[in-house]
């Protein structure tokens, strides 16, 4: 049996969640490369706030991919977005990724049209 030391259990985490960043950053660059551009640098935009969007508590990917996007498509950082202020006040609630698909679908509607 193995023990890990602090700092390797650190090392794990970090590559840990360095993978899931690289995994949701190019689903995306993705989504963002089917419509229309901001004047954000779409790549740029996801690494500034994507440690925001981890600091929601049991944040599932699907929920920071919408939110992440409807800041994006909004041209605004993630924390001074509305969606995001009541995901910070209220925490996890059963119907948050109801709420942000729908708020995603409807910004996106906006910007196609």
């Amino acid at each position: 049996m193995m023990l890990l030391n602090a700092q390797e259990l650190d090392g794990l985490k970090d590559s840990a969640q360095s993978s899931r960043k690289g995994r949701l950053k190019a689903v995306f660059l993705a989504e963002i490369a089917a419509t229309p551009s901001g004047t954000m640098s779409p790549a740029s935009f996801f690494d500034r706030n994507f440690e925001a969007a981890l600091a929601l508590p049991a944040l599932r990917d699907d929920e920071l991919l919408d939110l992440c996007q409807i800041a994006y498509w909004q041209q605004i950082d993630l924390q001074v977005l509305p969606a995001y202020q009541r995901c910070k006040k209220e925490q996890k609630w059963p119907g948050r990724a109801l709420y942000l698909s729908a708020i995603l679908e409807s910004v996106k509607e906006n910007v196609i049209s």
